[in-house]
């Protein structure tokens, strides 16, 4: 399904108001004194959730809102969004791209390519498999080395980065992945700005440690005129 994330940044200020408008429906938070950057974000997705066209949860790493179209397919691409702040603000919201749908890559262990039947799109979310991620940054009960992950979203406790195609891919989420041992699964957001290339390279990395390298398909989105 199509997908696309808002950044929530800044500083606390009562009175702020973030903004995001799905199409021509806006929705508005107004910041209040105890608040957080995690729980505006919260907040701001919990009113973004109730739009007809997407759903909107936070995500699991930084403070972002992931949107997901609710149709699927080429049926949901291209639906229009934006997130703005009132005038004076310290709070920060950015919108960044729309894009055509999800692709499932496999990552670490192993070398080879990547396994899914088309090409992800410049922009959009991949969602890779990992081992070797390390502890949780707080405790949980269902995560022990050596035991099946029984459930829950955690974090891992060491800063998780990525490149793809040689630029940046933004970590949504990081998660042991429930029902395994040891396997955590990772949603990365790809740079808009990628160019077609059937052998693009993945890695992603922890403090100084990278790891293997994964090549899977990427395709520039086409110009918006093309037909």
């Amino acid at each position: 399904k199509a997908n696309a994330v808002v950044s929530v940044d800044g500083s606390i200020k009562a009175g702020d108001v973030g903004t995001i408008t799905i199409e021509t429906r806006s929705y508005s938070y107004t910041v209040q004194s105890t608040d957080t950057l995690a729980t505006v974000t919260q907040n701001l997705a919990n009113l973004v959730n109730k739009d007809p066209a997407v759903t909107a949860v936070p995500a699991g790493v930084f403070t972002r809102i992931i949107l997901t179209a609710r149709a699927a397919g080429q049926a949901g691409a291209g639906l229009e969004f934006s997130a703005s702040v009132s005038s004076g603000a310290d709070l920060l919201l950015t919108a960044i791209g729309l894009a055509s749908g999800a692709y499932t890559v496999l990552c670490c262990p192993g070398t080879g390519p990547a396994f899914g039947k088309t090409p992800a799109v410049a922009g959009e979310t991949v969602l890779i498999y990992a081992t070797g991620l390390g502890l949780l940054n707080s405790p949980n009960d269902n995560y022990a080395t050596g035991r099946r992950y029984d459930g829950g979203v955690g974090q891992p406790a060491s800063f998780l980065s990525a490149l793809a195609g040689g630029k940046t891919a933004n970590v949504l989420l990081a998660t042991p992945l429930v029902g395994t041992v040891g396997v955590w699964e990772v949603l990365l957001q790809l740079d808009s700005g990628l160019t077609t290339d059937k052998d693009t390279e993945l890695t992603i990395a922890q403090d100084i440690y990278v790891s293997n390298v994964v090549r899977f398909p990427v395709e520039a989105p086409p110009p918006p005129n093309a037909h």
